[in-house]
């Protein structure tokens, strides 16, 4: 997630840092600055260290535990876990119930347009069964099925969600 921060005294100025960061750390951390502990049982975790002190070196990006996350749209139910350099996306369409899964190599392929599940099948597998076990704590059940009800804003008319969304025009 792009952000640009600003602390005078207490984060160093000009400094860039390629560290992942998930939106999910700003409570944590926030808690960490205000002099609150935060609860262990908050997703996130504290990154006031790495805002203090940012590094260039992507091996500290490798380090970071899998980042789990999801999004419901009108069109579908995706679910995405990034293990660095990796991210597996798995979707569920609504409109006919197709599955499709996801791998791409995020630091070669930024905007996610190569498609990597078949020549690595059985990272796929693993990643997959993760982001199962993440959903499965988060909400016991049929996770992976479209939910009961869904309401939703309505789409602007004619707008349709891209089959892959690497095909999306930059």
């Amino acid at each position: 997630m792009p952000a640009v921060l600003r602390w005078p005294g207490h984060l160093p100025a000009g400094e860039v840092s390629h560290d992942i960061i998930h939106v999910l750390d700003w409570m944590p951390t926030l808690m960490h600055f205000a002099g609150a502990e935060p609860d262990p049982k908050l997703d996130g975790k504290n990154i006031a260290q790495q805002l203090l002190t940012p590094t260039l070196e992507l091996e500290k990006v490798a380090s970071r535990e899998d980042i789990f996350f999801g999004s419901l749209t009108t069109p579908s139910l995706s679910y995405a876990v990034i293990r660095w350099p990796w991210k597996f996306v798995f979707r569920v369409r609504f409109a006919n119930n197709a599955i499709t899964r996801q791998l791409y190599r995020i630091d070669l392929d930024p905007s996610e347009k190569t498609n990597l599940k078949a020549e690595n099948q059985e990272l796929a597998a693993e990643l997959e069964q993760a982001l199962r076990d993440w959903m499965e704590e988060q909400a016991p059940g049929n996770v992976f099925e479209r939910p009961k009800e869904v309401t939703l804003g309505a789409a602007p008319q004619g707008w349709e969600e891209p089959e892959d969304w690497a095909d999306v025009p930059d």
